[in-house]
């Protein structure tokens, strides 16, 4: 399996350690190792590309969720799987909704890690089996919840994930083939409609939303 991996993690230990039963049970070079997850973006803005990232979610400068929004924004090739301590409902729900490919415990078995990371590079997705009822709130399901909710557009919808990763309105309106004078009346109905302000009350929203939905 000739894939390039790599890890982040702000602790060496756990970087090595994962980094070896990866090598040593899978046959696969660890192709690099980080501490941040600004030296990812660093890295992947030099032209190095990343088959699939393992990455922590806490971490100094910038954290798994701010990264995985990067990365589904400038690197959409680039397969994510989150390994944390935080593994509560609302945590993982979130990491899928912005696009991890899956989510695994820091305490999971190494069985489960090479189960995780076949499917992954398969194209299929991987999470816990401790997720499994916060999988009932979805990537899908959660825009299918906004849109009933608040009485979205399909249109309103694209740029709402759009907004989630963090495309700027020049950037969803290239995407999109409309004009940035379009995008931010959209944009501004949009969050006029949701009772938000910003990109952190988007995620407040879902917070909300998911917490009320997953305990149903």
């Amino acid at each position: 399996m000739c894939i390039k991996v790599a890890i982040v993690d702000d602790h060496e230990l756990f970087l090595l350690g994962i980094g070896y039963l990866i090598e040593k049970s899978l046959g696969i070079q660890v192709s690099k190792r980080f501490y941040d997850g600004q030296e990812v973006l660093d890295y992947l803005k030099l032209g190095n590309t990343i088959d699939l990232l393992i990455s922590d979610l806490d971490m100094p400068e910038i954290d798994g969720f701010k990264l995985l929004s990067h990365l589904k924004r400038d690197y959409p090739n680039t397969k994510v799987m989150i390994m944390s301590a935080i593994n509560d409902k609302e945590t993982i729900a979130l990491c899928k909704n912005l696009g991890a490919n899956g989510f695994i415990r820091k305490d999971s078995f190494k069985k489960e890690l090479i189960v995780a990371i076949d499917r992954i590079m398969l194209g299929l997705e991987y999470f816990s089996k401790g997720a499994e009822s916060s999988m009932l709130f979805t990537h899908s399901s959660v825009y299918g919840i906004l849109s009933e909710k608040y009485n979205l557009t399909k249109r309103e919808i694209e740029i709402l994930q759009l907004i989630l990763n963090e495309f700027m309105s020049s950037e969803i309106a290239d995407k999109l083939h409309c004009s940035i004078f379009t995008i931010k009346t959209h944009r501004r109905n949009l969050f006029k409609k949701l009772g938000i302000r910003n990109l952190a009350g988007l995620i407040n929203l879902i917070n909300e939303l998911q917490a009320r939905y997953i305990e149903k």
